[in-house]
């Protein structure tokens, strides 16, 4: 018995010593990226803690923030999280590289401030880990003192709204009653009764952005939504979804050329539409060009696009916006800049994610003051752009290929390409369009552009994994592809990646 007792003693000896152990160790070194963190799921359970420390912290126990636990387009093995900011947008830059540093120290180096007053806004999506993930959240934000409003399942655009309304004193922001009130209210009073019906099929990726689409079925004026790939149909994101209908160019899942399509992403908060048989995808740049070409009919437009944005986007929008910038690769970027251009500020990136900003949204055109209504003024909303589409395309009586036909795209290819730690690649702060590290990277990009009729290539580090993203328009299809191979085999000489190239 003795002996049993020892046996029993060292293993519970071992037993606390590897526990303090693995709580001396650092938690996985995380990497706050273009809308938060976001990695396989099996690496998120100590980040997600903190996250919720953070998020309590950042609202200063007066302001409401929020905390979404998704991965967005990224395959269902992945998981992370969007912090919202007070204001309802993304959380500011200042404080990423402070969520950076709480998220991988080691707990004893964890000071925790109380937060009393605080209210910190959690949701998730459809991930079969996303509860748990959010439970976490939860527990850190306890930790603080400050109260949980836990909204449950809802898109990423719809958390955005729920941490706006409750710091604009809305009396219970988790009741999203609001939020599709708004938005069917706002569309109805552009489209009147009485509008001959058509029928739009969502895309939904296999994710949240289903039970949304079923919640505004039947109260839009000559609009009927039709929920496809919906949660448990499909796995999430897989061969579906804005994300992969705009990058492989490629029909979703239960794609039926004879109806009218559009495609969002697994958190619903990025838009494409396609159509025909031949297939046809209308991007993030055609439905800027659309919307800016109606509004600036009514006032001062300005659009920001990206380096991503295809040439003949650009050409178009020149003449027909009032002010034209570019800004870097991610949301928080072009919001910002759309937010201070103009009367009206329209950001869409080429994948879709990007909404119409109305800067003087107290007093927009009376012609106006629906969209302004309509349009979700925190972040990018698939469903509220797709309803802005739809109603601009009713106002001119304009079919998809009408649409489709305002501008024809140079021809593009993106491309990926693994590399072994994406800070091997430096880009201008202006635009990310050209590197400043290594220079011989891009005196090669360079040497290949210029012989390319009609090229335009450039490469960027990844915002979320350590992978180069490569982009390349040219004259004709087969010149864009050539040049986007040959830029991804001058990335993998200069950086040494090793394989794991393809399609974005």
């Amino acid at each position: 018995m003795r002996d049993v007792v020892v046996v029993v003693l060292a293993v519970a000896a071992t037993a606390v010593f590897v526990w303090k152990k693995r709580r001396r160790q650092r938690p996985p070194q995380l990497k706050y990226g273009t809308a938060g963190f976001r990695a396989d799921a099996k690496l998120l359970w100590v980040a997600m803690e903190r996250v919720g420390i953070l998020a309590a912290i950042r609202g200063g126990g007066k302001k409401a923030t929020g905390v979404m636990v998704t991965a967005s387009h990224n395959p269902e093995r992945d998981n992370g999280c969007k912090i919202v900011d007070t204001d309802g947008g993304m959380l500011a830059e200042a404080w990423e590289g402070r969520a950076e540093e709480l998220a991988r120290a080691p707990e004893a180096e964890v000071r925790v401030p109380r937060c009393d007053d605080g209210v910190v806004v959690v949701g998730r999506d459809t991930r079969r880990h996303s509860r748990g993930l959010a439970d976490r959240v939860k527990r850190g934000v306890a930790r603080t003192g400050a109260r949980v409003l836990d909204v449950g399942v809802v898109t990423t655009p719809q958390l955005h709204h729920c941490v706006r309304e409750l710091n604009e004193g809305a009396a219970d922001a988790s009741d999203l009653f609001g939020y599709y009130r708004k938005l069917v209210e706002a569309y109805n009073r552009i489209v009147p009764p009485g509008t001959p019906t058509v029928e739009l099929c969502v895309d939904c990726a296999g994710g949240v952005g289903a039970l949304a689409v079923e919640k505004l079925r039947g109260l839009l004026n000559g609009l009927e939504l039709v929920a496809v790939n919906r949660v448990g149909d499909v796995e999430l994101n897989r061969g579906c979804g804005a994300e992969f209908v705009q990058k492989e160019r490629k029909p979703p899942r239960n794609y039926d050329p004879r109806r009218r399509f559009c495609c969002i992403d697994g958190d619903a908060d990025r838009l494409v539409y396609c159509y025909g048989r031949d297939f046809r995808v209308l991007d993030g740049d055609k439905i800027a060009a659309l919307l800016a070409s109606y509004l600036g009919e009514y006032c001062r437009v300005g659009c920001v696009q990206t380096a991503y944005a295809n040439g003949a986007s650009t050409a178009y929008l020149s003449t027909r916006v009032d002010s034209l910038a570019t800004a870097k690769t991610g949301v928080k970027h072009v919001h910002a800049k759309a937010a201070d251009i103009m009367d009206v500020g329209i950001y869409f990136e080429p994948n879709g994610h990007g909404t119409v900003l109305f800067n003087n949204a107290k007093s927009p055109p009376e012609r106006l003051a629906p969209f302004a209504s309509l349009a979700n003024q925190c972040v990018g909303d698939a469903i509220a752009d797709a309803l802005l589409v739809e109603a601009v395309l009713k106002l001119r009586n304009w079919s998809l290929e009408d649409w489709d036909a305002i501008y024809d795209d140079l021809p593009s290819r993106q491309l990926k390409q693994k590399i072994p730690d994406r800070a091997l690649l430096v880009p201008d702060e202006e635009t990310e369009s050209r590197l400043l590290h290594p220079e011989t990277l891009q005196l090669a990009i360079d040497d290949l552009v210029s012989k390319t009729p009609r090229g335009r290539a450039f490469v960027r580090p990844s915002g979320t994994e350590d992978v180069v993203r490569i982009y390349a328009e040219a004259a004709s299809q087969p010149d864009a592809d050539a040049l986007a191979r040959a830029c991804q085999r001058a990335v993998a000489d200069a950086c040494g990646g090793g394989g794991g190239g393809g399609g974005i």
